[in-house]
């Protein structure tokens, strides 16, 4: 379209200045016209290249909005599909990762990676223009042809070199990016300690040196690019001017034919040395097409095994059988045999290391034992749908997961019937069974409180029951509460175990913990050491035995809280 427009400017020109329209192309462009119907006047010619220009407006906008809304559903399809990825993956590949670089991946990277997309569309497009315009250009005049490809073969070979260091400094960026976003985390997380020990200043000079060695590296690309780009101006800038020179000067050849010709060279030109400053600063994203592509392929491999069984509700006896679970040869957990009867408290205790937290990780199926069996009822746990097994499960932990946003929203997690009323008098009737409605409503914006990040604005005793609050709303069939009194005080330990004691002989409960006064209630408890399951027992059967270990734990806590 645009090289029909510049084309037809040669008659036009050579109307306005006075010349023969002699010329083949004038001819040619003039005999098409009048075969359609036009006429042939300087008005009537105008008239059409404006049209030509007007339709290629509308051509460019409708191109340009295709390969930005291209681009926007790439970038939503390849983070939706991260993410998703990333549910799917094995726990053990997500204990692999590091939060910073997956935050960079779902960020920085992704757009890198759209942002590749829009430079590779503008290379196939130079490319196309260029296709279209030198089959013209042989046709007018085999000399542009060849100072055309000279010029770009002079580019492309100033443009070499710095395309290849910058394929090695895009990969750089993007792992110093990724450590970068990784530091920033850890400093974040840490700021409390870091604040309080007056280490921030230290830390704070090694996340700027990381920001400084990622800041040279990017200008060092950017300089690169910007080189390229200098000279593409310049370069075409000269070849036009010899051309026209030669021409007007040596060869008293047609002005208005000449200007024509020109303005075609030129933007053949612009479209060739488009080439290699594209192809750079697509180099200089391949960073992020390495790494989200390298992540793709990982996180494909790493999908978690899933059954097929869907099942509504866990209303049966959890069995494991001689399960063990090893890494590296060396023993986590050896010959685990338990049960969990339905609608029963048990507890599974012992120090730090003992394994009770692989237990839980087996539970909720976060992994699977590499001996022995798992089941509910009749069903293996290897059977079970994963999403329908975990939806039917609580867990509260010591430190409970809590959003920056409003009560109401770390109690629902928008979830829950979609009726409004019904879903507020269900989030209040589980904060009442938590102990935590009374404090909710003593707050000045009540339920719709922020509670800042990671629930600062809220003592340790509020998060946990706020956290049990959240897994009643849910109402699930198993509690999980792993450690989750270990850290508060006595009177808030108090009133986090009343919430708990209230909800026996309704659910299943497994209680993991260290405090041994904790799981006084539980109908069984298993002691373990050294991922073996010493004894078993209720909690006055395992007391009264002098010789049992789990009385010696007793004794030694008792000893220290003296």
């Amino acid at each position: 379209m645009e090289l029909l427009g510049v084309v037809t400017l040669l008659p036009l020109l050579q109307l306005s200045l006075g010349e023969d329209l002699n010329n083949p192309i004038s001819q040619k462009v003039l005999a098409t016209i009048s075969n359609l119907g036009f006429s042939t006047s300087f008005a009537s010619l105008a008239l059409i290249i404006s049209a030509i220009f007007i339709f290629k407006a509308l051509v460019s906008f409708a191109q340009n909005y295709w390969t930005i809304r291209t681009i926007a559903l790439v970038r939503h399809s390849l983070q939706s599909s991260l993410a998703r990825g990333l549910e799917q993956a094995r726990y053990e590949f997500y204990l692999e990762q590091k939060t910073g670089y997956l935050a960079n991946l779902m960020t920085v990277e992704s757009a890198r990676f759209a942002a590749s997309l829009r430079i590779f569309s503008r290379i196939i497009v130079s490319l196309v223009y260029s296709l279209i315009y030198i089959p013209t250009i042989i046709v007018l005049e085999m000399e542009i042809s060849l100072i055309i490809v000279v010029v770009g073969l002079l580019a492309f070979l100033v443009a070499r070199p710095l395309i290849r260091h910058t394929k090695a400094l895009s990969m750089d960026v993007s792992d110093k990016t990724a450590s970068l976003s990784s530091e920033m985390v850890q400093f974040v997380e840490s700021f409390d300690y870091l604040k309080a020990t007056a280490n921030s200043r230290r830390v704070r000079q090694h996340v700027l040196k990381r920001v400084n060695d990622l800041a040279d590296r990017q200008i060092r690309m950017g300089r690169r690019t910007a080189a390229l780009g200098a000279i593409k101006e310049p370069l075409a800038v000269l070849s036009l001017l010899g051309y026209i020179f030669y021409n007007v000067e040596m060869l008293s050849s047609s002005m208005a034919s000449t200007v024509v010709i020109a303005l075609i060279m030129y933007r053949v030109l612009s479209h060739v040395l488009t080439l290699p400053l594209a192809i750079q600063r697509l180099h200089q994203l391949i960073g992020g097409v390495h790494y989200i592509s390298n992540f793709s392929r990982e996180i494909w491999k790493a999908h978690e095994c899933n059954g097929s069984i869907v099942i509504d509700s866990l209303n049966d006896d959890i069995i494991f059988q001689n399960v063990s679970l090893h890494r590296k040869k060396h023993h986590i957990l050896k010959g685990i045999n338990l049960t969990i009867p339905y609608h029963k408290s048990v507890a599974i205790v012992g120090e730090s290391g003992a394994g009770k937290t692989t237990i839980f990780r087996l539970l909720t199926r976060l992994i699977v034992p590499d001996e022995g069996s798992i089941t509910i009822g009749e069903h293996n746990f290897s059977d079970l749908n994963n999403e329908a097994f975990r939806s039917r499960l609580g867990y509260v932990t010591q430190d409970p997961m809590i959003l920056n946003d409003t009560i109401a929203t770390n109690l629902t997690l928008r979830l829950g019937p979609n009726q409004k009323e019904n879903n507020i008098e269900k989030m209040k009737e589980a904060a009442r069974a938590a102990h935590c409605h009374d404090f909710i409503e003593a707050l000045p914006q009540k339920y719709m409180t922020q509670v800042g990040e990671r629930g600062a604005s809220l003592s340790g005793g509020e998060r946990q029951r706020i956290a049990i609050a959240r897994e009643l709303y849910k109402d699930p069939d198993i509690l999980i509460f792993d450690e989750a009194t270990n850290a508060l005080d006595a009177e808030t330990d108090k009133i986090v175990q009343t919430s708990i004691e209230k909800l026996h002989g309704k659910r299943t409960i497994v209680v993991i913990a260290h405090r041994l006064s904790s799981v006084a209630k539980c109908d069984h408890i298993y002691v373990m050491a050294a991922g073996r399951i010493l004894e078993s027992g209720s909690f006055k059967n395992l007391y009264e035995n002098r010789g049992s270990f789990f009385r010696k734990m007793w004794d030694h806590q008792v000893a220290d809280t003296k």
